[in-house]
């Protein structure tokens, strides 16, 4: 609910520090589309399914009551999540069973924040053939290709084979 307010209230300057903005929920945009969608058929796994967000503040304090108020506030990652979630009908879906992980990050230091910022979004690129590493076709090449003498690496990055059979090579 609550960043679906702010999303409301605020629009794209909530993302003043971000690298983006929300690129909106459409068919060209799956992802977005997909946030929304488990948002609205499976809201209790929300929180296990999506990676979060990031909150940039200068400053928050937690009351006995616990709430957290936040003075000065930019979703430095999680746009798309943030967006994502203010495209959904409120009226139809109850948002207060949509639970997202958010961390919050004070800091008033300019130097510091560009480096908070350029680091929370640059990650590796998931490529196609990351998410195919787990297949059972890609545990029978790899068996087959032991079978012939070779290593087969079925992820990037662990295992890498002498003979540079892997996943991103044989594709």
């Amino acid at each position: 609910n609550w960043l679906f307010e702010q999303f409301h209230k605020y629009g794209q300057p909530l993302f003043s520090a971000n690298y983006r903005g929300f690129l909106g929920v459409s068919k060209r945009r799956k992802i977005n589309a997909a946030i929304k969608q488990t948002a609205e058929t499976t809201p209790q796994d929300f929180w296990v399914f999506n990676n979060g967000i990031t909150l940039l503040t200068l400053d928050y304090k937690m009351s006995k009551d616990a709430t957290t108020k936040i003075s000065g506030c930019s979703v430095i990652n999680g746009a798309q999540t943030t967006g994502s979630l203010s495209q959904i009908d409120a009226a139809k879906h109850d948002l207060s069973k949509v639970k997202v992980l958010a961390r919050i990050v004070a800091c008033g230091h300019q130097e510091t924040v560009r480096n908070i910022v350029r680091y929370n979004n640059t990650q590796n690129e998931i490529t196609t053939w990351d998410q195919y590493s787990n297949t059972e076709t890609q545990k029978r090449l790899g068996d087959e290709f032991r079978e012939l003498g070779h290593v087969y690496s079925l992820k990037r990055g662990f295992g890498q084979s002498i003979s540079g059979l892997g996943i991103e090579v044989v594709a």
